[in-house]
């Protein structure tokens, strides 16, 4: 105790301490919010405006309990659309999460109507089907299989080429 008493009496003698404090206290308060923060990077997978190749978005997004209330905040983030300018939204502007389920290592997610709508630059909905299923799995890698529909009715889903 003693130590710490002499070594406060000693500081205005010492500058070089109050520099040493200074810079321990403002690497600490970051250090601490950062741990104790209840946020996570998650991926979004996009396409290039003018490539057609997919673009990667990372966002920092809340931490729920659950996993399906995860997955569904990513389901409902991805729906809002990109951030960057040169990426082309995927699905209609409206379109909503009406339910997700996950059983085991199977999702079941189900969009509103609105997602069969065709967007600007986008004639069909494969593309985006098959980007959300893979931001899916690589953020979410306990999900195997994703069944997706849009308002209770499977789309066509036949096989799509996605630019790597």
């Amino acid at each position: 105790m003693r130590a710490i008493r002499d070594f406060f009496v000693d500081l205005p003698e010492k500058p070089q301490y109050i520099f040493l404090l200074f810079t321990i206290i403002l690497i600490l308060i970051p250090s601490i919010q950062i741990i104790t923060s209840q946020t996570v990077r998650r991926s979004f997978v996009f396409e290039n405006n003018y490539t057609g190749r997919p673009v990667l978005e990372e966002r920092a997004i809340a931490r729920l309990k659950g996993r399906e209330e995860n997955i569904g905040l990513y389901i409902s983030e991805y729906l809002l659309g990109p951030s960057k300018l040169d990426a082309l939204e995927l699905f209609p502007t409206g379109t909503s999460l009406n339910t997700l389920m996950l059983r085991k290592n199977t999702l079941w997610v189900d969009l509103s109507e609105k997602a069969e709508m065709p967007v600007q630059g986008m004639l069909d909905i494969r593309p985006s089907l098959a980007h959300l299923k893979k931001g899916l799995k690589m953020n979410f890698p306990f999900v195997k299989d994703i069944r997706l529909t849009i308002s209770g009715v499977l789309p066509y889903t036949g096989k799509v080429k996605v630019k790597k």
